[in-house]
C-alpha cells in the first residue's frame, strides 16, 4: 500500500525543520559562554565556583563557573578599556567574589593601585584608594570586602559592600577615601585580621576585638 502525503503535511513538515534547529541553538550557545581560559591566556585561580584567568594580552578577567560572561577586572566598565593594560594582584577568593588590587598602565602612565571586588553580576566595589602602606582585603560570599588602611597607631579597619552596606560614590580626584564603614582605628595587627562569614575579627594594641553585621 503507497502512503500518499499532501501537500499541506509537506509545508508543515519543512516549517518545523527550522523551528527545530532554533530549539537546539540555545544549547550551543550556552557551550559557547562556558567558563574557560581562551588560547594564549592562563590560569591564575580557579574554584568550583570561579575562573580567574590572564589574558593574551595580559589583562586578567574574571568568570562564575560554569557558563558565566567573562569580565574585565580593574575597572567598573567591564570590557569597555579591554586593550589598555590592568594589571592585578593580591587575589582572594569567597564563594563566587573575588577581591584584588589593580593598577593601570596606559602608554606608560601608571596609575595609583587600588582595591576592587567583582562578582557574577560584575565588579561590585571599584577603585578604593590604598596607600603605600594598605593591605590585608578579604572578601565575604556575600559581597562584602574588608581591607586595612595605612599601619602602625593610625591603622583602619573598614569594610563595605554586602552586608557592610552600599559602598556608594567615590570621592572627589585627589580627596581622601571616605567610602567603606570604619570597624576601628588604632595599632591594628595585620595578621590578626580574619573574616568568617561576614563576622570581622583583628587585635587592636594587644586587645581582641569583633565585628559583625547587624549584631
Amino acid at each position: 500500500m503507497k502512503l500518499a502525503v499532501s501537500a499541506a503535511t509537506a509545508v508543515a513538515v519543512l516549517a518545523a525543520a527550522p523551528l527545530a534547529a532554533a530549539v537546539a541553538a540555545p544549547s550551543a550557545a550556552v557551550a559557547k559562554t562556558r567558563c574557560h581560559v581562551p588560547r594564549g591566556g592562563r590560569t591564575i585561580r580557579k574554584t568550583k565556583q570561579v575562573l580567574v584567568f590572564k589574558s593574551s594580552v595580559d589583562n586578567t578577567f574574571y568568570c562564575a563557573r560554569p557558563n558565566g560572561r567573562k569580565i574585565l577586572m580593574g575597572t567598573s566598565q567591564s570590557e569597555a578599556d579591554e586593550f589598555i593594560s590592568f594589571q592585578v594582584d593580591h587575589v582572594r577568593i569567597a564563594g563566587r567574589f573575588v577581591a584584588y588590587r589593580s593598577w593601570t598602565n596606559n602608554n606608560g602612565g601608571v596609575q595609583s593601585p587600588a582595591f576592587n571586588l567583582v562578582g557574577p553580576r560584575g565588579n561590585v566595589v571599584t577603585g578604593l584608594r590604598v596607600g603605600t602602606d594598605d593591605g590585608i582585603l578579604f572578601p565575604t560570599a556575600d559581597g562584602g570586602l574588608v581591607w586595612l588602611v595605612r599601619s602602625g597607631d593610625t591603622a583602619q579597619l573598614r569594610a563595605t559592600g554586602g552586608p557592610y552596606g552600599e559602598p556608594g560614590p567615590p570621592p572627589a580626584p585627589l580627596a581622601p577615601e571616605t567610602r567603606g564603614r570604619v570597624l576601628d582605628t588604632g595599632a591594628i595587627d595585620p595578621a590578626s585580621v580574619q573574616v568568617t562569614g561576614s563576622t570581622v575579627t583583628w587585635v587592636n594594641a594587644g586587645v581582641a576585638r569583633t565585628f559583625t553585621p547587624g549584631a
